[in-house]
C-alpha cells in the first residue's frame, strides 16, 4: 500500500513537471528567453496560452506572481497611450533600414509632432519605448576586431637587421618607422576596415653621428 502511494505521488510529480516544461517551451517560442523577459511580456504570453492551459498551471510554471499578472492583465485591457508614438518610431526606424539608433530617431520623431503644431514627446520617453520594442542600431557598434599582440605574428616576420643600432654616419643609411592602426569607415558597404599607415624618419641627425633614439 505504501509503495503504491509513493508511485502515485511520483507519477503526479512527474506529470506536473512535464506540464511545466511544456508551458515553458510554448512560452519560449513567443518571447525567446524567460530570464530576460519583462513581466509585461510574460503576462502577454499567459493571456495567449489561456486557451490551452489553466491559469494556475501557467502562474506556477512561469516566473510571475498572480498579483503581478492581474495588474498587467488589467493594464493590457486598456488602450495603449503610446500606440501613436510607437508607430512613428517604427516608421522612422524602418525607413532607414535599422541604421538609426536612439540619438537619430529621437529628433525625427519630435520633428513630426512639431510640424503638426503639437507638443513633442520627451527624449527619455522615446528612448524607453525603443528599448521596450527592442529597436537599436546594430550597424555601427563596437569594433568587430581588436588588435592583440599576444596572438603573435600572423604573417611573414621580417628580420631584425637594425637590432636597436640607431646610430648612423650618413644620410638615408637607416630609416625607421612607426606603425599606427586606424579605423576607416567604408561608406558603400558600411563596414569597418583597418588600415595601417607609416612614416619613415631618418636616424641620421645631420652634423651628429649619433642618431636619435
Amino acid at each position: 500500500m505504501i509503495n503504491q502511494e509513493s508511485v502515485q505521488q511520483r507519477l503526479k510529480r512527474l506529470e506536473k513537471e512535464n506540464l511545466s516544461l511544456r508551458i515553458q517551451n510554448d512560452a519560449l517560442k513567443k518571447i525567446g528567453s524567460l530570464e530576460k523577459a519583462t513581466k509585461r511580456q510574460i503576462s502577454e504570453v499567459i493571456i495567449a496560452l489561456r486557451a490551452k492551459y489553466k491559469l494556475v498551471d501557467l502562474i506556477q510554471a512561469l516566473p510571475i506572481s498572480m498579483s503581478v499578472f492581474q495588474y498587467w492583465q488589467q493594464r493590457l485591457s486598456q488602450p495603449d497611450p503610446d500606440e501613436e508614438i510607437k508607430a512613428r518610431i517604427s516608421l522612422v526606424f524602418n525607413a532607414h533600414n535599422g541604421n538609426y539608433g536612439i540619438l537619430r530617431v529621437t529628433p525625427e520623431v519630435r520633428a513630426m509632432y512639431v510640424s503638426e503644431g503639437r507638443q513633442a514627446p520627451n527624449h527619455k520617453r522615446i528612448q524607453r519605448l525603443m528599448v521596450e520594442m527592442d529597436m537599436h542600431c546594430q550597424k555601427y557598434g563596437k569594433r568587430t576586431r581588436k588588435y592583440d599582440s599576444s596572438k603573435g605574428p600572423s604573417g611573414k616576420k621580417a628580420k631584425n637587421k637594425l637590432n636597436r643600432r640607431f646610430s648612423a654616419d650618413r644620410p638615408l643609411q637607416k630609416l625607421v618607422c612607426d606603425v599606427t592602426e586606424l579605423q576607416a569607415t567604408m561608406v558603400i558597404r558600411s563596414i569597418w576596415r583597418l588600415s595601417r599607415t607609416s612614416t619613415a624618419p631618418e636616424s641620421w641627425s645631420g652634423n651628429s653621428r649619433r642618431g636619435r633614439h
